[in-house]
């Protein structure tokens, strides 16, 4: 995991996963999921199983 390496406004993975973390530290789990694997976004909406990580605090 690192910065991205092509052009990402958004800070690529490593800035991604560092807030999923201090959202975790609220309580809050976060998902980070494949919105190009068919299917795999309306299932994580719906909220049935979804191909994918959890960040949750322990």
């Amino acid at each position: 995991m690192g910065k991205s390496k092509s052009v990402d406004v958004t800070g690529g993975m490593a800035k991604k996963v560092e807030e999923f973390l201090t959202i975790s530290n609220l309580g809050i789990d976060c998902w980070i999921i494949d919105g190009n694997i068919p299917g795999n976004l309306a299932s994580s909406v719906l909220g049935t199983p979804t191909l994918g990580t959890l960040i949750r605090a322990f």
